[in-house]
């Protein structure tokens, strides 16, 4: 599938001007267009909820929001103007941000949104990446904060385990891993191995993508042992699966996918 249509999910904070920009250096590469989303949480549903809050208290809460609003518009705008995207639209919508952005995230072919933080976002705008990648059915782009390669070019890890999530966000990349020098497919434990028919390594070179197979030790923390590979082969693009277990369990015991999304220092395509 080509990419040629982008939307970036825009909270105000540093990893989601980190995302702006990669979304603007995909926009150029893929001839793609770009759109901005501004989802919020209004100030108007939290006191319509608090009976006892006074109009007067009312009035002070909706201008403190809407001033909020406005500093986030205005940082987009002038985000976007230095990637030379004086025009690209920021749509605004409030409710549950999380809902709007995967809803939103159906009409386009990627949605690029910053690493979750809750300390870097006002409360009313941050978004769960994992939340929003089990609703959406499409794929999604999480950038860490001060994340400023130049766009996804040379080298790229994908966590392979044969799983459905793993074959759907290979699926959902291929478009970015096909520009790749570099590819390495990652497995951690037992997985499964090369055969007729079942051998990643051929998938990809037809799709004229050199890769590396490598097979690490089985691991009581796979996510911090993918971290800690990629920490040391600083890889453009991580590629992987979202809660291949069910999420009430990941939640629980702690899982993959929550340990990348709160402490990659790489770029993490997301599919579910």
């Amino acid at each position: 599938m080509a990419i040629k249509d982008l939307l970036v999910a825009y909270d105000g904070s540093a990893g989601a001007d980190a995302a702006l920009r990669m979304g603007a250096a995909l926009a150029r590469r893929h001839g793609a267009k770009l759109t901005g989303l501004l989802a919020h949480g209004a100030a108007a549903d939290y006191a319509a909820s608090a009976r006892w809050m006074s109009a007067e208290t009312r009035a002070i809460l909706e201008t403190a929001n809407s001033a909020v609003l406005d500093e986030a518009r205005a940082q987009f705008a002038a985000r976007a103007a230095a990637e030379g995207l004086a025009d690209v639209p920021l749509l605004s919508e409030s409710g549950r941000p999380d809902l709007i952005v995967s809803d939103c995230a159906k009409y386009h072919d990627l949605t690029l949104l910053g690493r979750f933080d809750e300390d870097a976002a006002d409360a009313r705008l941050i978004l769960h990446p994992d939340r929003i990648a089990l609703r959406t059915g499409r794929p999604l782009l999480v950038v860490p904060a001060g994340f400023e390669r130049e766009v996804l070019q040379s080298r790229a890890l994908v966590a392979w385990d044969g799983g459905r999530s793993a074959a759907r966000a290979l699926a959902d990349a291929m478009q970015i891993l096909e520009g790749q020098a570099q590819v390495t497919v990652l497995t951690i434990g037992d997985g499964p191995r090369p055969a007729p028919g079942r051998d990643i390594e051929t998938h990809l070179a037809n799709h004229g993508v050199t890769a590396e197979w490598v097979r690490l030790s089985k691991s009581d923390d796979v996510g911090r042992t993918l971290l800690d590979y990629a920490d040391d082969h600083a890889p453009d693009l991580i590629v992987m699966g979202a809660y291949e277990h069910s999420k009430f369990r990941e939640d629980f015991f702690g899982g993959v996918t929550d340990t990348v999304l709160r402490r990659t220092t790489a770029p993490v395509l997301l599919s579910h």
